[in-house]
């Protein structure tokens, strides 16, 4: 019953690792079954044999998976990311008005604090703007959004 449900956990691991990888390298999510896999399979025959594809075979990398990973990857990050402002001693926002590469205004967040004995600095959110920028309009924007 172990083995089975360490075999489970290790393709379950694997599953995220690969979704990750997919995520950072900005892939389509697709890849994971139409490439990534069959290329592990094929990689695995002839380097170790038929008992290492059987494994591998085992590792859910469709895209429906992948979207889900990588979703729970994202709001596992943000959960992170918002422990650590909350159980810092102090934190600093500072908020700015800037233009993309298309001339839109956006909003930039950025929030100051104290982990481990350093302070950090992380964008907070880049949320886009109307096209009349004013005081008023920031804080629809900032309300809005939360």
């Amino acid at each position: 019953m172990r083995a089975t449900t360490s075999i489970k956990e290790n393709a379950l691991r694997a599953s995220y690792l690969v979704a990750n990888r997919i995520a950072k390298a900005e892939k389509p999510f697709t890849i994971g079954e139409e490439l990534i896999l069959p290329a592990t399979k094929d990689i695995c025959r002839e380097r170790l044999g038929e008992a290492a594809v059987e494994k591998i075979a085992h590792v859910p990398l469709s895209s429906d998976t992948v979207t889900r990973r990588i979703e729970e990857i994202a709001e596992d990050v943000e959960a992170q990311f918002f422990e650590r402002i909350n159980a810092s001693p102090w934190y600093a926002l500072q908020v700015d008005e800037s233009t993309d590469i298309d001339n839109k205004a956006i909003l930039l967040a950025y929030v100051r604090y104290l982990y481990q004995e350093d302070v950090h600095e992380d964008l907070l959110y880049a949320l886009p703007l109307p096209t009349n920028t004013t005081g008023a309009s920031h804080w629809m924007v900032i309300y809005q959004d939360n």
